[in-house]
């Protein structure tokens, strides 16, 4: 039998305007909206918030996964477009973060303890684009090449690609990962500023 982990990518959203009061709320069926009120009011939603790879609950190392024919949907309301912008974060053992973790690549490349993940947006040209980690330098890199407008006609539906890492170790031939059967979790963030 060949031991996994189950990899869970939750998606974060935060919209940020300078000065401006923020209201945050989730509706119980894990949408969460957040509202930036003042001369230039937007808000983004992002459903669903949460993506386990297809193929069932547990992943291989060095396996590639995607979300198919599932695809989450970015929506803007307000007043105004916005630029929206994506990164990670490492990928961290739900039970003790401190103690198993996989580094986010920063080349598109797996190894040893490095994930990588990709993000499609369905009607953009670049296809697959590399999510790089989230720091204070950098909201990320951009979700769509344009600006993105409020209502349903400006939703953008997008997808993720995970690589995950290679094996932490082999035995008989097999590779596994030195946690075994546990929970591995990451989030995306999602940020938006006005246009």
């Amino acid at each position: 039998m060949k031991a996994g982990i189950i990899s869970m990518l939750l998606a974060t959203i935060l919209a940020l305007v300078v000065c401006l009061p923020v209201v945050a709320q989730d509706d119980g069926s894990g949408t969460i909206t957040i509202t930036m009120t003042g001369a230039s009011e937007f808000s983004i939603n992002l459903e669903p918030t949460e993506w386990k790879p297809v193929g069932g609950e547990a992943v291989t190392p060095n396996t590639l996964y995607e979300t198919a024919t599932t695809w989450c949907t970015l929506t803007v309301g307000g007043n105004c477009n916005v630029n929206a912008y994506v990164a990670g974060e490492d990928a961290v053992w739900v039970e003790d973060p401190s103690a198993y973790s996989w580094t986010l690549s920063s080349n598109g490349e797996n190894d040893i303890g490095v994930y990588v993940l990709w993000f499609k947006v369905k009607d953009d040209e670049r296809g697959y684009v590399l999510i790089p980690e989230l720091s204070q330098d950098s909201p990320g890199v951009d979700f769509y090449p344009s600006s993105l407008s409020p209502g349903p006609d400006g939703a953008k539906q997008f997808g993720l690609k995970l690589l995950t890492p290679e094996a932490d170790f082999a035995k008989d031939g097999v590779g596994y990962f030195s946690v075994g059967d546990a929970t591995v979790e990451t989030h995306v963030t999602i940020s938006a500023v006005a246009a």
